[in-house]
């Protein structure tokens, strides 16, 4: 029998924004100049650790040369995706168990 995944969405975010500074090329220790940051609150951030709000997202994303709309809509379309997943792991329920 399977194994039923587990789909964390923070992780989903977590993993979407350390794939887009790497795929910029951007280490940590570059990320934090360009935001004026200190490198362990990069890692602090890529480990969950630290939460981002909408305004250091947009920075961060900036900084990298990524479009805040480009990750809005690839972590949008990822969790799409593992909310269907989910769905279709879910037990059927018969009609005579609550929701």
């Amino acid at each position: 029998m399977s194994k039923r995944p587990v789909f964390d969405p923070k992780q989903t975010f977590l993993d979407l924004l350390r794939e887009c500074r790497n795929s910029s090329g951007v280490s940590q220790v570059e990320l934090a100049k360009r935001m004026g940051w200190a490198q362990t609150d990069i890692s602090k951030v890529e480990r969950g650790v630290r939460r981002l709000d909408v305004l250091e997202l947009r920075l961060w994303v900036a900084s990298i040369g990524y479009p805040l709309g480009a990750f809005v809509d690839e972590l949008d379309r990822r969790l799409s995706s593992q909310n269907a997943l989910a769905k279709k792991w879910a037990p059927s329920r018969s009609n005579n168990q609550p929701a």
